[in-house]
């Protein structure tokens, strides 16, 4: 019977014990508990990582495809640039040809032939139309304005007027039977910028030489000339008053 109780009878001693190591398990609990919740943590990182891993794998590739596309870019450019560079060199053998040659030549005595036929020519812009009127009439007005002779139908070889954009009046084309004659009116053309604002006096120019005129004036911009002008279908520039006129072309 004694021996029975002393078996299951603890010692005051021992009781302490037991509450004793309960403190420290605590604790270790709670760390292990610290230490799963960062492994967790660790974890949702570990798979954003590897998330961020194929997003990486896919850029690397697009970079890849992008570089094979420039190569392949870079090399067709080379192929054309040498296509350019022989095109160049056969354009430059044509060109140098006897035929070209002849034909630009041809060309060009066209083109001066044109001009000369219309060197009789005066472009007269700003003359109102007006119902069942008479140009003739209209121009000698202008003649009485400028003080010099009236034009007979023995000066002149045709007069008529030209289409022209909507909203201007259409030009008039006198064609005059004497040099001379002409020369009279257009040293008067100065003047109608006082007598007759809106009345103006031009070379009838072929439309090669008008497109070669309107390059010219953009041309003498850039480079400061101030003087541009026509005279019997040539053009000229001047940089200067006191400098010498420059003809551009043969007319």
């Amino acid at each position: 019977m004694k021996d029975s109780t002393r078996k299951t009878q603890k010692c005051g001693g021992c009781r302490g014990e037991t509450l004793i190591a309960s403190g420290p398990l605590q604790a270790q609990l709670a760390e292990i508990g610290k230490k799963l919740s960062q492994i967790s943590v660790l974890e949702t990182n570990l798979d954003r990582l590897m998330g961020l891993q194929d997003t990486v794998r896919h850029i690397e590739t697009s970079v890849q495809h992008l570089s094979d596309t420039y190569d392949e870019l870079k090399d067709t450019l080379i192929r054309q640039e040498k296509d350019i560079s022989d095109l160049r060199r056969q354009v430059e053998t044509v060109e140098k040809s006897p035929e070209v040659t002849q034909i630009t030549v041809l060309k060009r005595q066209v083109s001066e032939l044109k001009q000369y036929s219309r060197r009789p020519n005066n472009e007269i812009h700003g003359i109102t139309p007006r119902e069942n009127e008479s140009l003739f009439e209209e121009v000698n007005k202008i003649a009485r304005c400028l003080e010099i002779p009236e034009l007979s139908e023995d000066d002149i070889d045709g007069l008529h007027r030209l289409p022209t954009k909507e909203g201007k009046p259409p030009v008039a084309i006198l064609r005059f039977a004497s040099r001379a004659v002409r020369a009279k009116w257009f040293a008067k053309r100065k003047q109608l910028m006082n007598r007759l604002p809106g009345v103006k006096f031009f070379d009838n120019l072929t439309a090669a030489n008008k497109q070669l005129l309107w390059m010219v004036k953009q041309k003498a911009r850039e480079k400061d000339y101030r003087f541009v002008w026509t005279s019997e279908g040539r053009i000229f520039v001047r940089k200067q008053p006191d400098m010498r006129a420059i003809s551009l072309n043969r007319g």
